[in-house]
């Protein structure tokens, strides 16, 4: 029994850190758009000013030409999207969901 503790340990600790390497977390909110950069064939991004609690400026990748398309400079959206915490650049994510914000009347 003793004999097979440190391995059934070394594996737990293993399986530890690979799954903390790969933490995605989603934020939502609500951003204005900056600027619009189609660096490859199907690479579209958009630069997006968080207007949360903690305002910065982020960058996100668009899937779908389509979407890209639609979305307008200076304008509000209701987005969530997708980054890695363990990533060094957390200003750069993967945008999941946008909208049109209310506008105030």
């Amino acid at each position: 029994m003793f004999k097979f503790m440190p391995k059934i340990f070394s594996v737990v600790i293993l399986v530890g850190m690979l799954a903390s390497c790969g933490t995605t977390s989603t934020t939502v909110g609500l951003i204005k758009v900056v600027d619009k950069e189609q660096s490859e064939r199907d690479s579209y991004w958009i630069k997006v000013e968080d207007l949360g609690n903690h305002p910065e400026e982020v960058r996100l990748k668009v899937n779908n030409e389509n979407t890209w398309n639609l979305i307008l400079i200076g304008e509000l959206y209701a987005v969530s999207y997708d980054f890695k915490t363990k990533d060094k650049n957390k200003h750069t994510g993967k945008l999941t969901s946008i909208r049109p914000a209310a506008q105030p009347k």
